[in-house]
């Protein structure tokens, strides 16, 4: 039960975070800056965090997974915020939350038990996404087309759940605190070298300080709590769980 409240928190966090993200980026003009200063938040939060907490040193068996896990997390992080930006939340937000077919995917292959309902589920999902990235053509069009951000929201799905499973494993080795740190550190570091190779300025983030440090808050606390609730239950259950955030984002 525990790891269904902590799943459901982290859906909830990604889900506000997502909206803040994706109305930020269409003000500034650039994921990128986005993901460096919001993250760069984070990890500042996190860090603070490790030092409170002083949890004991892991060892070095961690370091690569949880950095990894960094990498992918900022690629998907971009992307998902760049098809926020431009494209339709209703469209972008359910397409990423199929990222639950990774750690679901990977659950079974590890010997998780999947319910009834859940392996009915997955089909009906892809079914979906199929369904809510098509655009039906207009009037006197022959043919729809794929609906804007498309593409970047299936990169974003396929990081975040590449994330979701990297962080599981980082967990398992090293506890939440310090995967959760390294994660974020790596993250701002891959974020930040491109930022410097494509001469992003962050300057045009100038006037935005509050939205990009809520943006921060609610996915640093999205991923802690995802991270404990791996900790708990069974991957395949608590991916799934996490992937609802769409429901947040298209309330709000």
């Amino acid at each position: 039960m525990l790891a269904v409240l902590l799943a459901l928190g982290a859906s909830a966090s990604w889900g506000s975070g997502d909206f803040l993200a994706g109305l930020t980026t269409r003000r500034i003009g650039s994921a990128l800056v986005v993901t460096v200063l919001s993250e760069g938040v984070a990890m500042i939060v996190a860090l603070v965090v490790l030092f409170a907490i002083r949890p004991d040193w892991p060892g070095t068996d961690f370091l690569a997974l949880a950095a990894f896990g960094g990498v992918i997390e900022a690629i998907a992080a971009v992307a998902i915020y760049r098809a926020l930006s431009f494209g339709a939340m209703g469209v972008v937000s359910p397409i990423a939350a199929c990222s639950a077919i990774v750690p679901v995917a990977f659950g079974i292959a590890m010997g998780e038990a999947l319910a009834t309902m859940a392996a009915i589920g997955i089909p009906i999902a892809l079914i979906g996404v199929i369904a809510v990235a098509w655009t039906p053509g207009g009037v006197g069009e022959a043919e729809g087309r794929l609906a804007t951000g498309v593409g970047l929201a299936l990169i974003a799905a396929l990081g975040f759940g590449g994330f979701v499973v990297v962080l599981d494993e980082a967990v398992a080795r090293a506890g939440v605190v310090w995967a959760v740190v390294v994660a974020r550190f790596t993250l701002v570091a891959a974020a930040g070298l491109v930022a410097l190779v494509v001469r992003s300025s962050l300057s045009r983030a100038s006037g935005h300080a509050l939205p990009l440090i809520a943006v921060g808050f609610f996915d640093l606390s999205a991923v802690f709590l995802i991270a404990a609730a791996t900790a708990e239950g069974l991957l395949a259950v608590v991916g799934v769980l996490a992937a609802l955030y769409p429901i947040v984002t298209l309330l709000l």
